[in-house]
């Protein structure tokens, strides 16, 4: 999987989750779990095919 496609991913379920938090509690504060996803970093390791770009 693409970085870009787990950082989509990451965002709209935590959107998914945060709206339904502010419909059902009628707060605004669940929008500061918008922080979470902002903190994460993922990296690449292989390339499209499953393999290891590492030589030995």
């Amino acid at each position: 999987m693409k970085a870009t496609t787990a950082y989509a991913i990451t965002w709209i379920a935590t959107s998914i989750a945060i709206s339904v938090a502010i419909i059902t509690t009628g707060s605004l504060f669940p929008l500061l779990c918008l922080i979470f996803p902002a903190t994460l970093s993922f990296e690449i390791s292989g390339n499209e095919n499953g393999e290891s770009n590492d030589k030995e």
